[in-house]
């Protein structure tokens, strides 16, 4: 009980590190790498919550700014386009960092991206609430809040890799577009992989359906 009670409040003195960092993003990402103030299994708390956050803005955001068909929910295709490109950041970042000699780790890359996650997480939770106090005609302050977590999520992810792999600014910015042509590489692969191995069942469902069928005459 007491183990628990300790790890409950270590996460939760971790999270609340997530929001020093979203306003000192050079030094708390020094100190995530350096002083390890945070654990995997909060970030990977927070890629549940944020998960969690793209359900709740597609299926409670008020109708008028809500383009989403809220009748119908695919939580799997939901968790693919919201919890994947995170995965495939993390990989396409790791590779590109490990061959333009970055310094930090494939751990490093994803607690910082994570952590990076917390302005966007927020403010779709944000948005919901917001998103039922306003007009149409007032959608400028519900695009605002959406854009800022959007955009900060952007900048923590930028400085993440200056802080992460002592890059200069520069070499920062070739990196992330390495990284994400690397992303748009990866999605291009699965998806192909992903076609070759329905090909394959399929085919293997025909050829088990005549094979039945030939037993059974």
């Amino acid at each position: 009980m007491l183990k628990g009670l300790s790890l409950k409040g270590t996460t939760i003195k971790e999270l609340k590190y997530g929001f020093y960092l979203a306003v000192h993003p050079m030094r708390g990402f020094w100190e995530m790498k350096n002083e390890e103030k945070v654990s995997m299994r909060t970030a990977l708390i927070i890629i549940m919550l944020f998960f969690l956050s793209v359900l709740c803005k597609r299926q409670l955001t008020a109708w008028q700014f809500n383009p989403a068909y809220t009748e119908y929910l695919n939580v799997w295709n939901e968790f693919i386009m919201s919890v994947g490109p995170y995965a495939i950041w993390c990989i396409s970042s790791w590779c590109v960092t490990s061959l333009l000699d970055g310094q930090g780790t494939m751990k490093d890359i994803v607690k910082a991206t994570a952590f990076s996650l917390l302005p966007l997480l927020l403010t779709n939770f944000l948005g919901v609430i917001v998103s039922h106090l306003v007009v149409e005609r007032e959608a400028l302050f519900y695009s605002i809040i959406t854009k800022a977590g959007f955009y900060w999520t952007l900048g923590l992810i930028f400085l993440s890799i200056v802080s992460i792999h002592e890059y200069t600014v520069f070499k920062s910015i070739a990196v992330t577009v390495l990284s994400i042509v690397g992303m748009l590489v990866i999605a291009g692969l699965g998806i192909l992989l992903f076609y070759l191995v329905q090909q394959l069942i399929g085919f293997g469902m025909e050829v088990w359906k005549e094979f039945s069928l030939r037993i059974a005459e």
